[in-house]
């Protein structure tokens, strides 16, 4: 919608005139735009019309409009005027989806919200509006398996979730876990907060530049930041040992999330995977370990 007002309201006049965008400092710009409304677009526009079609010939050499410029003023005007209930639709649609996002307190796997007759039926009812709710809902979906415009409160929620996860470690003893320790994971920030003696490969590569360099990426859909992997043996040649699960509050929790359960403190066990049993009996020996039963 930017990219048409912007079109409309002065993309280029005769003679090679400059449109709005390309004048320095002016409200319209593409920094200021954005942040009118329609009602303010119209008056702030007529404000500032005489300088829209400044250009090799003034506006009386071009034969019209009144004295200052802007003798295309009135036609952009109307294109705007009748432009405005789609920037109110977009708006309303917007807002919907920030007041559904706003409830939201677990991540969902979606990482988009879609509109329908439940959190936005008061919206539907407006001519033409289910159409374009439609339309957002394909063109959200579309994105979001690209994980490039995820909102906001999936990110919050998201991050919720791997605090409620993971925060329980920083009460576990710096240096219950070996020296030679070494994990991976995709979500990097959490785990290796609460987690500071466990050394971690970023599967992504957004902290590690082998990974961030190997060219071949995950196979399927582009997804923005998340489709590095790592080099064929780099996880090996690394020496990676272990996957730590969320934290649980008993053994029979941890043991329900991974292969190992090691008790790191008071009601407070943590669940791992290890591909190397006999490394994991030398460096936890002496500690509460249990394996699950094969």
């Amino acid at each position: 919608p930017v990219g048409f007002l912007l079109a409309a309201a002065g993309g280029g006049g005769g003679g090679g005139a400059p449109g709005p965008r390309h004048v320095r400092g002016h409200p319209w710009s593409n920094e200021g735009v954005a942040s009118l409304s329609p009602i303010l677009i119209a008056t702030r526009a007529e404000k500032y019309a005489p300088g829209f079609d400044q250009g090799p010939e003034s506006a009386h050499e071009k034969g019209g409009g009144r004295e200052g410029g802007g003798g295309t003023w009135p036609v952009r005007a109307w294109v705007l005027m009748l432009f405005a209930p789609v920037l109110l639709y977009a708006g309303a649609l917007q807002g919907a989806l920030l007041y559904e996002g706003s409830k939201m307190v677990e991540w969902r796997l979606s990482m988009h919200s879609e509109l329908n007759e439940e959190n936005a039926g008061r919206w539907l009812v407006a001519p033409g509006m289910s159409k374009l709710a439609a339309m957002s809902n394909t063109l959200s979906r579309e994105s979001t398996r690209s994980l490039s415009p995820s909102p906001w409160m999936e990110h919050r929620a998201f991050a919720r979730r791997q605090l409620r996860w993971f925060r329980p470690y920083e009460n576990m003893a710096r240096g219950t876990l070996p020296d030679d320790a070494v994990g991976r994971v995709e979500a990097l920030g959490v785990t290796s907060y609460y987690l500071p003696d466990l050394e971690i490969i970023d599967l992504y590569g957004l902290t590690n530049a082998t990974v961030a360099r190997y060219p071949q990426t995950r196979a399927g859909q582009r997804r923005l930041a998340h489709e590095r992997q790592p080099p064929p043996g780099y996880l090996k040649q690394r020496g990676v040992n272990m996957i730590v699960r969320p934290a649980a509050r008993s053994r029979g929790e941890a043991l329900s999330r991974a292969s190992y359960a090691l008790e790191v403190g008071p009601n407070l066990w943590m669940p791992f995977e290890s591909n190397d049993h006999q490394w994991v009996v030398e460096r936890f020996a002496g500690l509460n370990l249990t394996r699950r039963s094969q």
